[in-house]
């Protein structure tokens, strides 16, 4: 599974870079987070303690990066109610 991560760690870290692009589209960050989740789900279980570390860090980027921007989704909606 070492193999598989390090093929596949490259691909994860895209799906961080997609999610910053595709922000606005619901559906593509839906589906974006589901295949990232299961793919990391899946995998986890099989990896060594310093990949699973590099996929915790991964996964920590993805989720800052889903936080960053519902959180300036919501600070746009909250000044335009002021507006």
């Amino acid at each position: 599974c070492g193999q598989l991560f390090s093929y596949i760690q490259p691909v994860m870290n895209t799906m961080v870079d997609l999610l910053s692009l595709y922000h606005n589209y619901a559906n593509v960050v839906e589906l974006i987070l589901e295949v990232y989740c299961e793919t990391a789900k899946r995998m986890l279980c099989y990896l060594t303690t310093s990949a699973s570390r590099h996929l915790y860090q991964q996964t920590i980027n993805l989720i800052q990066t889903y936080a960053h921007h519902n959180q300036v989704k919501h600070l746009r909606q909250i000044s335009s109610e002021w507006s």
